[in-house]
């Protein structure tokens, strides 16, 4: 489910992406006919994808103790990403945000891929 990463970026408590979303993305297909809306499992994927890129090291998600949905993400929009360093036991926050507008939030929980 990878998404168009434009250009990535370290900050002081990890990294940042900003990341456009193709129009006709698969993951847009039958959610919803006709006012196509990002899935949640969408908003985990991207920040999935932006901690493999940040770091070089893929990681499978295998818990979500907190996710909001906050704003609808539609085709053809471009995000930004911010993905903090990952905790001792593998919780990983992250944040999803349209310009200034947040879109969602979360935590990941991760077991390294290597």
């Amino acid at each position: 489910m990878d998404f168009q990463l434009l250009a990535c970026s370290k900050a002081p408590d990890g990294w940042g992406c900003r990341i456009a979303i193709p129009e006709g993305h698969p993951v847009f297909e039958g959610h919803f006919p006709g006012r196509p809306v990002m899935p949640a499992i969408a908003h985990l994927a991207l920040a999935a994808q932006v901690l493999a890129a940040a770091t070089g090291r893929a990681a499978a998600i295998v818990a979500v103790p907190f996710l909001r949905l906050r704003r609808p993400v539609v085709p053809g929009e471009v995000l930004e990403v911010s993905i903090h360093q990952p905790a001792s036991d593998g919780a990983v926050p992250f944040e999803i945000r349209r310009g200034e507008e947040r879109v969602s939030n979360g935590i990941l929980v991760v077991d390294w891929r290597e």
